[in-house]
């Protein structure tokens, strides 16, 4: 029986974690697009960086995730070390959304939350939309996990062998209470979910497994290992980043001793607010009373733990990795906001070519450019595994191909204009760049949708301006100036790839008739 009983536990468990993983990346997909922008411009004081930490949780449902993020996002020097502390706090609290939406007897709704969930999914054309309903598929899913996992384990709650078990785990003395802590930080620590590890506590606690002060101590373990992914993710990042993963650990760590030394007292509080209270509304009530104390003891000392952190890896040189562009790599998103991603990035590049045609600062424009190519290269090789191919598939190949023709026209102009420099340069030559210039504008002018008329003029321009090159360099015999020709002619092959690849996009009958769709 009790391999039966095993195999029923961890197919349920299965489903339940897989259900979270689920809910999270959906989540990702749904908001994965604002998500980062509101981090950033909702940290402008602690009260708003701990609520905006809180919403962003409880809708991803993974405070893993969104620590994940907040030291991304350190390390990339879009927030500081005391952006992070509200954030973090905050993360904390919005974590206890699971255990809430597990105590009010939601359960009951799962099969038909999934039913929803599938016909979105299933009568969906948009990409966006099959996500949400993946996202109410995985959360109807998850409560069916959660019911599984309490049935199957229903036949031990009498078995005395199993219940002498769970004794050796019980909260009793200060020993105990560490000991049942640590194994719920390294329960956490393994399966990387404080959301997954207070399902499993409810579970047992739901079938009288365990007492209310095992529960209580399970989650204040539960906290401390939710903290090990963002320390793992920091391993290879900036100091800073290392100090916010660090915080995370630390806020936890302080908030587990607190409540350790003052353990009866807080297991009294829980059971005098929750006095006529299921466990899951206990369970509920303790993770969520655990977090906002843990807050308010931290909210005056903002200031303080800004200036210890800051001096953990004092006088080491901080190599932040500067990203240049809106992507990240720990982040889901759909490949409609994919392309608009790498749209927009394609504009900005375009934007530091125009400055390369006006300005001097043209070696650090050009360092931007391959910056920003190498970023999205290396992302889109990273996601391709997860394309299908499609319309959406094929225009992001294309922008790849746009960016690379871009950096390959920096790289020609930069030499132009180095050779344009010197003295007693022809008229001509000049004019030349004068008119690439403009042609260039008139491309840039239709990414950024200025112009309604299409690119067929610029290819003619294009054309023309070959011509007029090819016949000045049959009569041209400076071999400084046939240097320069031959650059133009290699930025003008560029310049005809690039309107070419720029109609592709545009041209959805030709996409359809690519991908036969």
């Amino acid at each position: 029986m009790i391999w039966a009983i095993l195999i029923d536990f961890i197919g349920s468990l299965g489903i339940f974690l897989y259900a979270l993983e689920l809910v999270s990346k959906e989540s990702q997909k749904v908001f994965g697009e604002n998500i980062k922008e509101y981090l950033k411009r909702l940290t402008e004081n602690k009260y708003k960086a701990i609520a905006t930490g809180a919403i962003v949780t409880g809708i991803v449902q993974s405070s893993s995730v969104v620590s994940v993020l907040i030291v991304n996002l350190v390390n990339s020097g879009i927030l500081n070390l005391r952006d992070s502390i509200g954030l973090i706090l905050g993360t904390n609290i919005g974590t206890t959304a699971t255990g809430w939406i597990f105590s009010i007897k939601i359960t009951t709704f799962s099969i038909p939350l999934i039913a929803v969930g599938s016909i979105i999914y299933f009568f969906s054309n948009k990409e966006v939309e099959k996500s949400k309903g993946k996202f109410i598929f995985g959360f109807g899913l998850l409560l069916l996990g959660l019911q599984y996992m309490s049935s199957s384990i229903n036949p031990l709650r009498n078995d005395p062998n199993f219940i002498a078990l769970f004794t050796l785990f019980k909260a009793d003395t200060y020993f105990n209470i560490i000991k049942v802590v640590a194994i719920g930080t390294a329960v956490t620590a393994i399966i990387q979910s404080s959301s997954a590890a207070v399902g499993i506590i409810l579970t047992l606690g739901l079938q009288g497994l365990i007492n209310l002060e095992t529960i209580l101590a399970l989650i204040l373990g539960a906290n401390i290992g939710t903290t090990i992914t963002p320390i793992i993710s920091s391993l290879n990042s900036s100091y800073e980043a290392k100090r916010t993963a660090i915080l995370c650990f630390f806020v936890k760590f302080i908030l587990a001793i607190f409540f350790i030394l003052v353990f009866p007292a807080y297991v009294k509080i829980v059971e005098i607010l929750t006095a006529s209270s299921g466990v899951a509304i206990k369970t509920a009530v303790a993770n969520t009373f655990v977090n906002v104390v843990n807050t308010i003891i931290f909210l005056p000392f903002f200031g303080t733990i800004e200036r210890v952190f800051s001096n953990i890896y004092k006088g080491k040189i901080d190599k932040v990795s500067i990203s240049e562009t809106e992507l990240n790599t720990f982040l889901e998103i759909t490949s409609n906001t994919m392309i608009n991603i790498f749209n927009k990035e394609i504009i900005k590049v375009m934007n530091i070519i125009e400055d390369i045609f006006s300005k001097n600062e043209e070696s650090e424009s050009y360092k931007k450019i391959v910056l920003i190519d190498n970023e999205i290269t290396e992302y889109f090789i990273l996601k391709s595994g997860t394309l299908e191919k499609n319309i959406d598939s094929f225009k992001i190949y294309r922008y790849i191909k746009i960016l690379s023709e871009l950096k390959a026209i920096a790289k020609y102009l930069l030499k132009i204009k180095k050779n344009l420099s010197k003295e007693n340069q022809k008229k001509e030559i000049t004019n030349f760049y004068k008119i690439l210039n403009i042609i260039f504008n008139d491309i840039r002018e239709s990414y950024e949708d200025k112009k309604n008329n299409g690119l067929d003029d610029t290819l003619e321009n294009i054309t023309f301006l070959e011509k007029e090159i090819v016949a000045f360099q049959e009569k041209e015999t400076s071999l400084e100036n046939l240097k320069i020709l031959t650059l133009y002619k290699r930025v003008i092959v560029h310049f005809r790839d690039l309107v070419k690849l720029y109609i592709e996009i545009k041209d959805i009958k030709f996409i359809k008739k690519s991908f036969r769709v």
